[in-house]
């Protein structure tokens, strides 16, 4: 019996032990590995799509890749334009978004005066005058460049992957299929009610004619896809450019409360109605597999957060040693 307790002692420390090394490996390899897992995902996800297309418009599997490439190029390419341009306008209107946050500075300083609050005035609108808008232009625009080259290289394996399946329906490996299973539920709820929000709020900004609106709503449309945090930063972002724009008004009112409602009802009411058990993990397991993956990862890690960790579940549910784990992860505890 105490060898039994010995041996299942020295598992879990190997298992320990493995998973550390795996760790620091994810980080070491983090720009070999990050392309290689975001293209498997989109592989994972296009693949239904695909075999969709060649029982139901009678093509060929090469002819709807291609039809699948020419479109992913059309759509890509209008969200670079919309973030160009965006950000052109901007930097165009840099000065007067500058100008307006003096006079709100100036509005409270005055306001604090009166209550008794001495705030130097000059020196913080010299310091806001000073701060460096270019540098941070030019900061935001080498990330994006930065994220360009990470897209090409993303769209060549996704390419060699698609076009080297077999394009085969068979059952296959029991894990591989519930793994696929599982993204392809996730990812298509996902973006059904991504885009669902995002065309709400969107909306609402092109309404009251804010600024950048079409900016905000390809964030808010991203940004649903990072779990709990994602909603809320996507409600803020447009909240400085709306009281620079409209000041504390009805206006500022629409741009916080509309989009705060359509985040809640769809992501709290009608998204897990459409995923219902399929991502079979707690929330507090989606916090931390959040935190986790943003801090090996970075941005792209919070992105996939919940299909990696869907994904360990999975495989931890079919080891026994590591049930206990699985059952973790899912709440089941």
């Amino acid at each position: 019996m105490e060898d039994v307790s010995g041996r299942k002692l020295s598992l879990i420390c190997q298992i320990v032990i493995a998973s550390v090394l795996a760790t620091a490996a994810l980080i070491y390899m983090r720009s070999v590995l990050l392309p290689l897992v975001i293209s498997l995902f989109i592989v994972v996800v296009a693949s239904p799509v695909i075999q969709f297309g060649q029982r139901n418009m009678k093509l060929p599997r090469s002819m709807v890749i291609i039809l699948g490439i020419a479109l992913s190029v059309v759509t890509t390419s209008l969200f670079w334009l919309v973030v160009y341009f965006s950000v052109e306008s901007f930097a165009t209107g840099v000065d007067a978004y500058q100008e307006k946050t003096l006079v709100v500075v100036g509005d409270v300083s005055q306001w604090l005066a009166q209550v008794g609050v001495s705030m130097e005035q000059i020196d913080l609108k010299e310091a806001l005058r000073s701060l460096p808008i270019f540098s941070v232009l030019k900061t935001i625009t080498k990330a994006f460049a930065t994220l360009l080259g990470d897209s090409f290289i993303v769209f060549i394996i996704v390419l060699f992957l698609l076009f080297g399946q077999s394009g085969k329906e068979g059952k296959g490996n029991g894990v591989v299929l519930a793994i696929s299973n599982r993204v392809q539920k996730y990812v298509g709820a996902k973006v059904l009610t991504s885009f669902a929000t995002s065309f709400l709020v969107g909306g609402v900004l092109v309404m009251v004619g804010l600024d950048l609106a079409a900016m905000f709503a390809l964030l808010t449309f991203f940004l649903n896809f990072i779990p709990s945090v994602g909603s809320i930063v996507a409600v803020i972002l447009p909240l400085p450019i709306a009281f620079l724009q409209f000041g504390f008004g009805w206006t500022f009112v629409t741009v916080l409360v509309l989009p705060l409602i359509f985040q809640f009802v769809i992501g709290n009411i009608i998204e897990p109605k459409m995923m219902g058990e399929s991502i079979g993990l707690h929330p507090v397991t989606l916090i931390v597999a959040l935190l986790f993956w943003g801090k090996i990862w970075g941005v792209p890690g919070m992105f996939l957060a919940v299909p990696i960790t869907a994904i360990v579940q999975i495989i931890c549910d079919r080891i026994d040693i590591l049930k206990p784990v699985a059952n973790i992860l899912a709440g089941r505890w």
